[in-house]
């Protein structure tokens, strides 16, 4: 069983932890990311709300939070979400996701890069989408409860796989829904085993071979907008820190395929660690190698045209 140094504290006490640097001897388990993200809404309800947006196949919450300047409120803001942990063995993103959100809440109105980005996108995080795979025991498990890749669970577009539900996992079924209900522009699944950001085509159905999209040289553009801030990702073994999905190897039903093709959402895979379950003391210096990449990131979303689409009578 994981440590759960949160389970039964206060809110006034979960925020006082919240508030601190990343614990190194401690990982966040279910439980934690649960009632911490509650806490942060107690803290903070002009800027953020949690979210369940379903179980797993054990039961257990899908948790998420939203992050931005109106709550409530549609406006002309491009719509981002971080997604952690799809394979319940690979931990780093968690962590990363749970410091970014007390990055975002704790330095709103003081920082004003963090600020910018509150105000002017709607930011949307779920640090845990495999929780029965991550509580597995004796040791955390890549698979959900039914032993399903949920990186090989999307709709394939080179199979011309219909955009539906039906006969996906129960996790998948959830993140789909919630892609369904929102507009997503941009967006990042994070995962560990290497060091690099991997951007589309996971599968243009030329096998383990470059598969570019139509629009390449922005995924690009934002892959090394991640990988610049990080230097042993810049540094390490692809160049530049990036590659393309299907140069490196090619997959199919993986999530950013369905999200750029299906959803019309620019998704890439982060890569945080070749180590999928590092010692937990290195985890203040993936905070400090991830951090100003994650914010960049998400900045990328700003450049274009943005705006609503209403019919001809709605004001």
């Amino acid at each position: 069983m994981k440590p759960s140094y949160l389970t039964g504290m206060t809110t006034a006490l979960l925020l006082a932890l919240a508030s601190m640097p990343a614990a190194a001897d401690e990982w966040d388990d279910y439980d934690d990311i649960g009632l911490t993200l509650q806490a942060y809404e107690d803290a903070y309800p002009t800027i953020c709300e949690r979210h369940d947006l379903g179980l797993s196949v054990q039961g257990r919450h899908l948790w998420a939070i939203r992050i931005t300047d109106n709550i409530g409120v549609e406006e002309d803001e491009p719509e981002f979400k971080y997604i952690s942990t799809m394979h319940g063995d690979e931990v780093v993103g968690t962590k990363m996701c749970m410091l970014l959100i007390n990055y975002l809440l704790t330095n709103y109105g003081g920082d004003p890069q963090v600020t910018n980005l509150v105000d002017e996108v709607d930011i949307w995080i779920l640090p845990l989408m495999n929780p029965d795979g991550y509580e597995h025991t004796p040791y955390p498990s890549r698979y959900n409860a039914n032993g399903v890749d949920l990186n090989r669970d999307f709709p394939e577009g080179t199979h011309g796989d219909p955009n539906t539900t039906t006969g996906r996992a129960d996790e998948t079924i959830v993140v789909m829904n919630w892609s369904f209900a929102n507009s997503f522009t941009l967006a990042a699944n994070i995962h560990t085993g290497a060091v690099v950001v991997n951007y589309p085509f996971d599968n243009d159905g030329m096998g383990s071979n470059p598969s570019p999209t139509p629009d390449d040289d922005l995924f690009i553009y934002i892959s090394e907008e991640y990988s610049y801030y990080n230097e042993p990702m810049w540094n390490g073994t692809f160049y530049h820190g990036i590659t393309n999905g299907a140069d490196w190897y090619s997959i199919d039903g993986g999530m950013q395929d369905w999200s750029y093709r299906y959803m019309g959402c620019n998704e890439v895979t982060l890569e945080l660690s070749d180590i999928k379950w590092p010692n937990p003391s290195q985890i203040p210096d993936f905070w400090d190698d991830n951090r100003e990449s994650m914010l960049a990131y998400m900045e990328t979303c700003l450049i274009g045209v943005r705006g609503l689409v209403t019919d001809g009578v709605t004001d």
